[in-house]
């Protein structure tokens, strides 16, 4: 069975070809932004998947970006595990996503065809002064100090 380790967005992930070290530069958490639209000139998808022994090693996934639940973007990835290797990178690269408000971005790679999420990642895209609103059920009880990370 296919499964999502690690999924993340960032301007850029370089792959060294040499030493297949991965760098990561300047991972995208919340947006803010001066005005609306915006444009984000390139944005980077980092996902690690894992497969059993037992699977194929080629698997067809499918990228999805939402603003708010509706969709920008949708491309389908054919990904191939190298023999015998049971983890690889799938690496998706953007260029010219617009924006033209402000909300919850939501990353997310399905597999078998888009019936099974494997992984999402999500950001606030917000003006400056607006408030995050944060989810307020996170499993702490009112009035406990959250404890820091």
């Amino acid at each position: 069975m296919l499964s999502s380790k690690l999924i993340l967005c960032a301007e850029n992930v370089i792959v060294d070809e040499q030493t297949n070290k991965v760098s990561i530069i300047n991972i995208l958490e919340d947006i803010v932004v001066e005005s609306f639209p915006f444009h984000l000139p390139a944005t980077t998808i980092l996902n690690v998947l894992e497969r059993q022994a037992y699977d194929s090693d080629i698997h067809h996934l499918t990228f999805t970006i939402l603003l708010e639940g509706e969709t920008l973007f949708i491309d389908e990835v054919k990904i191939k595990f190298k023999k015998n290797n049971l983890i690889t990178r799938a690496i998706l690269k953007l260029q010219d996503l617009s924006f033209e408000q402000g909300g919850v971005i939501s990353f997310t790679v399905y597999s078998k065809g888009g019936e099974e999420e494997l992984a999402t990642y999500q950001i606030n895209l917000k003006l400056r002064n607006e408030k995050i609103v944060v989810h307020e059920n996170i499993g702490y009880e009112k009035g406990v100090p959250v404890p820091a990370i």
